[in-house]
């Protein structure tokens, strides 16, 4: 898409926030119940107990059950529309970086018969990567319009 110049004040910005985006908070509120079963001992995946063991495994625990957290946090904020898409950003990063633990050990362990588990959770990981790019641009946006 061409970008055009645009003479006179800006146009309107159009912001799409978390809690219109039923996947994210669906996806959200899936990460926040398996991190927090996960920490509190619930027993782990087969995908993971080769691989991803210890401390490893804790650390991916958190990261799931926080970032869904955060996530979720940013997405149903109320008040200052800035501060709500940085918070779901930070929540996405966090979740992005749980998930990629999950796919690289089930891709690894399982290989091709991995196809759907990872491949769902790859999916994951760029529709997050994606909404993160989506929310610094906007961002970017806002401020712009914001100075004087």
């Amino acid at each position: 898409m061409a970008a055009r110049h645009h003479e006179g004040p800006l146009p309107p910005i159009v912001v799409v926030v978390g809690r219109d985006r039923p996947h994210e908070i669906a996806f959200s509120v899936w990460a926040l119940i398996l991190g927090v079963m996960f920490t509190a001992g619930a027993p782990r995946p087969g995908s993971l107990s080769g691989l991803v063991t210890g401390p490893a495994f804790y650390v991916f625990a958190v990261g799931l059950g926080l970032g869904g957290l955060v996530t979720l946090s940013g997405s149903l904020w109320m008040r200052g529309l800035e501060r709500a898409l940085e918070v779901e950003r930070a929540g996405l990063v966090i979740l992005t970086g749980a998930l990629l633990v999950y796919a690289a050990a089930v891709t690894v362990t399982f290989r091709w018969q991995a196809l759907i588990a990872g491949g769902l959770v790859g999916a994951w990981v760029w529709a997050n990567i994606r909404r993160s790019v989506i929310i610094t641009r906007d961002l970017r946006a806002v401020r712009r319009k914001a100075r004087p």
